[in-house]
């Protein structure tokens, strides 16, 4: 086979294999070995034909990197037809360095239960569990079709994990201009990770769920080479058992050279059909944050119990945040409080140019209707925000606590 062949003899000039159109679809699992280097890549033009495997015992991933550098896969569809735990279209790992997934179908059809050993792409030292390593860095996942083709329940866990350590913390990878659909819990999930992008996505979760779902998570990681982005997300149309964050960082650092960058993202159309929070954007004890241009709108929780929150933007423990020319627009909650800007305990934060409008809580009385508050917040400015039309609960166009 071409994966033998490459991986036992490796290259010495670029090399491309352009699969025969109408040739698919191909049964069997993949692995690869081999690295080209910079200027001899190694390309596969799928020509949008199918590799498909349910997988053997311990191992369902269909395409494994372990440790293959420069391969570029073009209109490759990968199909992961597993229904146990670790089923994943493509695992990478073992310092698999600038690799490229991109035009391409992954599908998940046939997993239908709740592993966090799932994805259709996962950064994992074990091709069974969710494991850290040295997975690689440099590597682009982009312009991709993520579901679980035509079944309504099937799914996993993440879209795309690149899970480390903190011993194995180091620069991470790309995804962007994705659609990931029918996930269980997080469109896009870094673990120890620094330097990473995730942008300019389409991310939709699976229709039965009961956790907390994430957009975009981001859990202890670093920015100061080239910063952390999450730009340009989309998560929309939803309606979800289960609280909700479009966009989370917890831990992430920048500086004023590269800041953590949440910019124009757009959550939209979400209704929280159970006693769950909803977060459009929480930025938790994190640092140098540049919170830009993003739209929160039409969000309702229809959760009765009253400390069952809405939050637009949630600033937690986090200092040099700029919070500036975002938008919030008709967030509802049936029992709890709604709030346009939250900020708890944070220093230097710089909340500008901010349109908050439409804030309605369904209790009468106690639950807070919030534009802008500001609970132990130190130094900063609040420039040029607008705040109106809110009914319900106790009303605060701005509150300054602490």
């Amino acid at each position: 086979s071409f994966a033998s062949a490459i991986n036992s003899k490796g290259v010495s000039g670029p090399v491309t294999v352009d699969v025969v159109a109408g040739s698919g679809p191909y049964s069997e699992q993949v692995t690869f070995t081999a690295s080209g280097t910079a200027s001899n890549t190694i390309t596969i033009n799928g020509n949008g034909e199918k590799i498909t495997s349910a997988g053997t015992y311990r191992n369902y991933t269909v395409i494994y990197l372990n440790g293959a550098d420069f391969f570029t896969f073009d209109n490759l569809a990968v199909e992961a037809n597993g229904i146990s735990s670790g089923t994943r279209c493509y695992t990478i790992n073992n310092s698999a360095n600038s690799n490229t997934i991109k035009n391409s179908n992954l599908t998940m059809p046939r997993y239908t239960s709740t592993s966090s050993y799932t994805a259709y792409i996962m950064y994992s030292s074990d091709l069974y569990y969710r494991r850290d390593g040295n997975h690689g860095t440099g590597n682009v996942v982009k312009d991709n079709v993520m579901s679980n083709g035509i079944s309504t329940t099937a799914g996993p866990y993440y879209g795309v994990i690149d899970y480390r350590g903190f011993r194995t913390q180091t620069a991470g990878n790309t995804v962007t201009g994705n659609s990931i659909s029918d996930v269980y819990m997080a469109g896009v999930y870094n673990y120890y990770c620094n330097d990473w992008e995730a942008s300019n996505n389409k991310i939709s979760f699976r229709s039965r769920t009961s956790y907390t779902v994430y957009g975009v998570y981001g859990y202890r990681g670093t920015g100061y080479n080239s910063g952390i982005k999450i730009n340009g997300n989309q998560v929309e149309n939803q309606n979800v058992s289960s609280g909700l964050y479009g966009v989370y960082t917890y831990y992430c650092y920048g500086n004023n050279t590269n800041p953590v960058e949440v910019k124009n993202n757009k959550i939209s159309n979400i209704r929280i059909l159970a006693d769950r929070d909803f977060n459009g954007a929480y930025i938790n004890r994190s640092y140098f944050v540049d919170v830009t241009g993003n739209k929160v709108s039409n969000v309702e929780v229809l959760g009765a119990r009253t400390y069952r929150s809405a939050y637009a933007f949630n600033v937690y423990y986090s200092n040099d945040v700029n919070l500036k020319k975002n938008s919030v627009d008709n967030i509802k909650s049936l029992g709890g409080a709604t709030w346009g800007l939250r900020t708890y305990r944070c220093n230097k934060l710089f909340i500008e140019d901010n349109i908050v409008n439409e804030l309605t809580t369904g209790a009468t009385s106690g639950s807070v209707n919030a534009g802008a508050v500001f609970y132990y917040t130190k130094k900063g400015s609040f420039v040029n925000n607008v705040v109106s039309n809110s009914s319900g609960g106790r009303i605060y166009g701005l509150s300054i606590e602490g």
